[in-house]
C-alpha cells in the first residue's frame, strides 16, 4: 500500500506542474506545450536517471520519480493524439514535424540530463579534492 501512495503522490504533482505548464504556453497551430514538457520531461528523466545510479535512490524514491512524477508529466499519449489531430485536420507537415521534433529532441534532452549530471559529479569531484588536500 505504501508504494502506490508513493506513486500517486509523484503522480499528482507530475500532472499538476503538466498543468501548470500547458498552461502557460499559448495555443498555436503547433502543440509547443507538448514538445515543450515532453522536453522537460525527458531532460530531468536523463539527469536524475544518471544521478540515480551514482546514489543508489531507494525504490520508493524511483517510484515516486520515473513511475509517478515522470509518467504523469509527461504527455506522450497527448503528443500521439494531437499528431493524429493534426493529420486528421490536414497538416502533415506539421504532424511529421511533431513527430520528428518530440522524438528528436526528447532523445536529446535525456541523454543531455544525463551528460548534466555526470559533468557536475565531474566538477564537483575535482572541486572536493582542491579544498581536501
Amino acid at each position: 500500500m505504501n508504494k502506490i501512495i508513493i506513486l500517486l503522490a509523484g503522480g499528482a504533482i507530475g500532472a499538476f506542474l503538466l498543468y501548470l505548464i500547458a498552461r502557460s504556453i499559448p495555443k498555436t497551430s503547433f502543440p509547443w506545450s507538448v514538445l515543450i514538457v515532453n522536453s522537460l520531461g525527458c531532460y530531468f528523466i536523463g539527469l536524475l536517471w544518471h544521478a540515480s545510479e551514482i546514489r543508489r535512490f531507494s525504490s520508493d524514491v524511483k517510484i515516486f520519480m520515473f513511475i509517478g512524477l515522470f509518467g504523469a508529466f509527461t504527455t506522450f499519449s497527448t503528443y500521439a493524439l494531437e499528431t493524429v489531430d493534426l493529420l486528421r485536420v490536414g497538416q502533415p507537415f506539421l504532424a511529421l514535424l511533431n513527430c520528428t521534433l518530440n522524438n528528436f529532441v526528447g532523445v536529446l534532452m535525456a541523454l543531455t540530463g544525463f551528460t548534466t549530471t555526470k559533468t557536475i559529479v565531474f566538477v564537483a569531484r575535482i572541486v572536493g579534492k582542491l579544498f581536501t588536500h
